[in-house]
Formats: structure tokens, C-alpha cells, sequence
């Protein structure tokens, strides 16, 4: 949506998306809007190098068409390639495997380098924008803010360079949609009052059978009591590895009673002492979940406007820089995805693909000689049927008795 309307705004041309059209071309296709008449939005095909299928090597022509996609990820193809010939790359010996490329393009330097520029540029510019947020009165002030911070945004990305203009404004405007609701309860109550909202969203959930969130994994929970959580957490874990240790015991018990005894089997004893530390466990975590409202409402209330402001502010960046990761992610998928397709075309080429069909063919055979089947193989005419004895040729001393027969219908090879 944000990319229709930052085209609308931008009114020129957009490869594959947007065009300006004259009164007069809207005229000649009787004023029909349909935009496949005016922007051609198919997909260019895949190309597909016919002597690189044949003998292998991947078209530098391919990897040369996606240079602007890897130098904005900062990736160099060079650490994934070597030349083959002045046409041809060839992918390095290192590389064994297509599920190595992955992990080869998300360890690069050069990548890693240009994804932290985008974390550190708009962490910098929330450092200049955050302010505004102070001046907020009412849910009309939204309107000029979501505008400012819309180009300010975009124009504190562009030296980053990973994304273009529409995934970065997409940014923005996917966070704001969000965080909506929050900013107009900022506008209206301040930032003591929007974590008394958030507040009060958790203990609403704490009540329900079935919440439509996780309480424990709110913001204001995260933000309030981060320790808390952490403890919750270890509980919740150690019950489970209690848990799984006792099944465990029980269920070797159970199913083979006649077996050895095993020296790190666990006596009647040590059961019954880790059965009473699963019980107190659990009931330590009831009685911490039971208690948990009572601290995050008491932490609210002793927050200062200060402190209150810095929470907000902060879960809002988070919520942000969230937004701008996941874009990253699927623009760096894009980059891994190329070789990744490059890797299922070319790395094993027709000649290849013939030799092991050759092994393979070769193995049957040495199969068929031991059985007694590789002499004299004949085709029986379209439409003849005839019944014969799979072992005929076979000497009768090495002929399984009643050895099975077999009907050959049209087009069937049978040994004469």
C-alpha cells in the first residue's frame, strides 16, 4: 500500500509498477484503467543458459544483471565464485554443498557490515526524531508527525543504500499502523498513561481463559520486569527438564522389565526425591504467576515520568527496529536465493548427469551377470505375448525350483 501511494506522490514512472499516461493514451484505450494495458507487470522469465546446462559453469551475464542486488546487500559474488573461463564462473571447492551458501553469505563481512549500517542509521535518526513525541496533544498531531517522520526517515536510510525508497517508507508506515492505537493513547494521556493502558492490557489477559496475547510476553512486561520474567523462565524450564527426566525413568521401567539393570538408572529413591522437587517446583512457578500482576502493577506505580518516557520511547524503537529487520531479512533472502537457483541449474551439467546414469546403468548390469540374466536379450514383436521362465538360461544345478515365470506383453526385452 505505502509503495501505490508513495508512487502516486513521486508521479513518474516506476519499472513494472507505474507509468504517466497522457489524457490522449487514455483516450485511445477508451478511457479503460486497467494498468495491464499501460505497465507490462509480468514477471521477466527466468533465463536459462542452454551450454551451461550442457557442460556447467554459471553465465557471468546472469550473475552481472543482479550486481546492483548484491553491492546494496554489500555482498561480493567473488567469495562465492571463480572464474571458469571469460564467460563461465565456476562455484569454489569449498563450497560441498547448497545448503553451505546460506551460512557462506550470512557470514560475510561485507554483508554483515551493511545490515549494521541500517540498524545504526535509524537508531541516530530516532535519536533526533524521538522529541517530537514530547509534543504531542491530541490525536490530530498524528497526521503531521506520520509526514515528518516519513521523509526524515527516508532521507537518514538513503546513504545505507540496502533498500530502496518504497521498502524503507514501508517501514514507517507498516510501524505506525502498528503502533497506531498507542501513539493516539500517547497524544491523549501522556506516557504515564499509555504504560498504565499497557498495564491494564495485561492484567484484562491474566483473567481470560483463553487471551488473544501472552501476557508474560508483553512490552510492558518485558520492560517492567525483565528479572521477573527471567526467573518465570528458569522455573518454567527446570519443571520441564524434570519433567522429561521422569517419564524417561518411568518408561524404561515399563517397557522392559527383564533387561539388565542399567548403572545410571534411577533408584526408587532418587525418584521419589525428583517427583517431590517436580511438585515444589511447579507449585513455586503457581505461586510466582500468581504474584506477578501485584509486581507489575507495583512497578507502574513507582515509575517517574522520566522512567516512564525512556519505556516508551524504547519499546516503541524496538517495535521499529523490528519492522526494519524483518525487510532486511527478506532482502538478504533475495541475495541467498540467487545462487541458491544458480546452484540447482548449473552446478551438475548434463555430461555429468550422463556419467553417473552410466554407473548407474553399469552397476545394473554387474547385477544382472551375477543373477544369469545379461546374455541374449532379445525385444518380442508389438503385439506377441510370450511365457517364459525368468531362470531358463541359468544352469539347473544354480535355478531356484519353482523358480516364477512371466508374461512379456508389447515392446517387453526378454532374454532369448
Amino acid at each position: 500500500m505505502e509503495k501505490i501511494v508513495s508512487a502516486f506522490h513521486a508521479y513518474e514512472d516506476s519499472s513494472r509498477f507505474a507509468r504517466v499516461v497522457t489524457r490522449a493514451e487514455l483516450a485511445e484505450n477508451d478511457d479503460n484503467l486497467n494498468i495491464r494495458r499501460y505497465v507490462d507487470t509480468t514477471p521477466e522469465p527466468e533465463p536459462q543458459d542452454v551450454r551451461a546446462h550442457l557442460h556447467g559453469g554459471v553465465p557471468r551475464r546472469e550473475v552481472d544483471a543482479k550486481a546492483q542486488l548484491f553491492a546494496a546487500h554489500g555482498f561480493d559474488p567473488g567469495h562465492v565464485f571463480v572464474p571458469k573461463d571469460t564467460e563461465y564462473l565456476d562455484f569454489r571447492d569449498a563450497i560441498a554443498a547448497r545448503r553451505n551458501l546460506k551460512t557462506l553469505i550470512e557470514s560475510d563481512p561485507g554483508l554483515q557490515t551493511a545490515e549494521a549500517a541500517v540498524t545504526t542509521a535509524i537508531e541516530l535518526w530516532w535519536k533526533t526524531e524521538a522529541p517530537r513525541f514530547d509534543t504531542l496533544k491530541s490525536a490530530a498531531d498524528l497526521v503531521d508527525l506520520r509526514k515528518q517522520l516519513l521523509g526524515t526517515f527516508e532521507t537518514a536510510l538513503r546513504p545505507a543504500g540496502l533498500l530502496d525508497r518504497f521498502a524503507v517508507s514501508g517501514i514507517v508506515a507498516s510501524w505506525w499502523g502498528v503502533s497506531l492505537p498507542d501513539l493516539k493513547t500517547l497524544a491523549a494521556l501522556g506516557y504515564k498513561g499509555l504504560v498504565a493502558a499497557w498495564v491494564a492490557t495485561v492484567l484484562d489477559a491474566l483473567e481470560e481463559d483463553k487471551a488473544k496475547i501472552d501476557p508474560l510476553d508483553h512490552k510492558a512486561a518485558r520492560a517492567l520486569l525483565p528479572e521477573y520474567l527471567n526467573e518465570l523462565a528458569t522455573l518454567e524450564a527446570e519443571a520441564v527438564e524434570l519433567d522429561a527426566t521422569i517419564k524417561a525413568a518411568t518408561a524404561t521401567d515399563d517397557e522392559d522389565d527383564s533387561a539388565e539393570p542399567d548403572d545410571e538408572a534411577l533408584s526408587p529413591t532418587e525418584l521419589k526425591q525428583l517427583k517431590a522437587k517436580l511438585t515444589a517446583t511447579r507449585k513455586h512457578l503457581k505461586a510466582q504467576k500468581a504474584s506477578f500482576a501485584q509486581h507489575l502493577t507495583a512497578t507502574s506505580d513507582a515509575l517517574t515520568d522520566v522512567a516512564a518516557r525512556e519505556l516508551v520511547l524504547t519499546a516503541l524503537q524496538h517495535d521499529l527496529l523490528t519492522e526494519a529487520s524483518d525487510r532486511v531479512v527478506r532482502h538478504r533472502r533475495v541475495v541467498i536465493t540467487s545462487f541458491e537457483m544458480w546452484w540447482g541449474k548449473y552446478r551438475t551439467p548434463l555430461s555429468a548427469l550422463e556419467a553417473e546414469r552410466n554407473v548407474a546403468t553399469a552397476k545394473l548390469a554387474g547385477f544382472l551377470k551375477e543373477l544369469g540374466y545379461e546374455d541374449g536379450w532379445t525385444t518380442v514383436p508389438a503385439g506377441a505375448i510370450a511365457r517364459i521362465e525368468i531362470g531358463a538360461r541359468r544352469p539347473a544345478n544354480n535355478r531356484p525350483s519353482g523358480h516364477p515365470a512371466t508374461r512379456a506383453t508389447r515392446g517387453h526385452q526378454l532374454p532369448t
